[in-house]
């Protein structure tokens, strides 16, 4: 679980990326198959974490990533016709903006290590290629 991960750097933990690992999930196993739940929750969920759990200076540094990410995101859900559940999960996010931040202030404020040691420690490159490579550069 990202959250849980970035949350155990802040507390001045250390993490080891071991790429051996295998993990496979059985696509709609908990909400179905003819869902678009998985992408709606997954969307919004990845930006409530980078929002509650990065330090400023490190979530300003990567907005124009996490924006470029993003417009990948709505380009690719626009060619496979489900556009609206990720502009939905936009919208649940803007929701949650309040609650979220509450959150932030409580995270931030426990975290024990500086942003310069949580950026030593955070992967912000990806170790494969993916589909929405070219928004990443």
């Amino acid at each position: 679980d990202g959250d849980l991960c970035l949350r155990v750097l802040l507390c001045g933990y250390s993490g080891l990326y071991v790429p051996e690992p295998k993990a496979f999930h059985v696509r709609g196993g908990t909400v179905g198959v003819q869902t678009e739940l998985p992408r709606f929750y997954l969307v919004r969920n990845a930006l409530i974490t980078l929002l509650k759990d990065m330090p400023v200076s490190i979530l300003l540094g990567s907005l124009p990533k996490i924006a470029r990410y993003q417009y990948g995101q709505l380009v690719a859900s626009w060619r496979q016709g489900v556009a609206l559940t990720v502009l939905r999960a936009y919208g649940s996010f803007l929701r949650t903006l309040p609650a979220t931040l509450g959150k932030r202030r409580a995270i931030q404020r426990a975290r024990k290590v500086r942003p310069a040691t949580f950026a030593a420690q955070v992967r912000t490159d990806y170790p494969f290629r993916t589909r929405l490579g070219r928004f990443l550069v």
